[in-house]
């Protein structure tokens, strides 16, 4: 039985690479909100929810403003990626979409170096692991 647990646990772990974001909410050319954006940002929070383990690789600037589970890798040679949303109080009907997201600037990449050994059978070149 504890060796049937141990194979579904590790059938169910993962690896979630992508940089977490921020995101500026612009309306009507007046920034209304900044938040936390990026797909690793939104899946972390459904895989958390069903108690999936996972591990996670991000990169962001070192004034990354929010608070998160899954710590990132600090990267001080390129800053947090930036997204603008740009939203409009004109009627839906009269445009096409409700929103123009515009990318601003991209973080480092991700590298093969980044990503963990061993753990969960991923394979990469070094970095940090969490679980």
């Amino acid at each position: 039985m504890v060796k049937e647990n141990q194979e579904q646990e590790h059938l169910c772990r993962g690896l979630i690479d992508g940089n977490y974001c921020h995101n500026v909410l612009i309306k009507d050319d007046v920034v209304i909100a900044d938040s936390l954006g990026g797909a690793a940002a939104f899946i972390f929070a459904v895989l958390d929810g069903l108690s999936i383990p996972s591990t996670y690789v991000s990169k962001v600037d070192p004034d990354f403003a929010y608070d998160v589970n899954h710590h990132p890798i600090v990267s001080f040679s390129s800053l947090t990626t930036l997204f603008h949303a740009h939203f409009s109080s004109e009627p839906t009907e009269s445009r096409r979409q409700d929103r123009v997201l515009r990318w601003v600037r991209s973080c480092d990449p991700i590298l093969s170096s980044d990503l963990p050994i061993g753990g969960g059978g991923f394979r990469g070149g070094g970095g940090r692991h969490e679980g």
